[in-house]
C-alpha cells in the first residue's frame, strides 16, 4: 500500500466515500476552479488513493475527456473509479 500525503480533513472525506462504496452507494465529486489551478492533478491523486484503498485498478483508461466515452465505459463496467476531466 502506498503512503499518501493527504490533508487530514480531505482524507476523512475520501474515507467516507470508500465507506459509501462498501455500502453499495455511489460517489460523485465536483471540483471547480480556474484553469491551471491543479484540479486534474488533485483529482487523479484522490482517485489513486481511493482505488488503492479499494484494491481497484486505476489508470489512464479510467480518465475521460469526452462525456459520451465516459458514459459508455460506466455503462459497461461496475464499481469503477472514473474521472471525467
Amino acid at each position: 500500500m502506498i503512503d499518501y500525503s493527504i490533508e487530514k480533513l480531505l482524507k476523512q472525506k475520501l474515507d467516507i466515500a470508500i465507506q459509501r462504496y462498501h455500502d453499495k452507494r455511489d460517489n460523485l465529486f465536483i471540483v471547480d476552479g480556474g484553469e491551471g489551478d491543479g484540479k486534474s492533478t488533485a483529482v487523479v491523486g484522490w482517485a489513486n488513493y481511493i482505488a488503492d484503498k479499494l484494491g481497484k485498478p486505476f489508470s489512464v483508461d479510467n480518465i475521460f475527456f469526452n462525456a459520451e466515452e465516459m458514459l459508455k465505459f460506466a455503462a459497461k463496467t461496475e464499481g469503477q473509479i472514473i474521472v471525467w476531466d
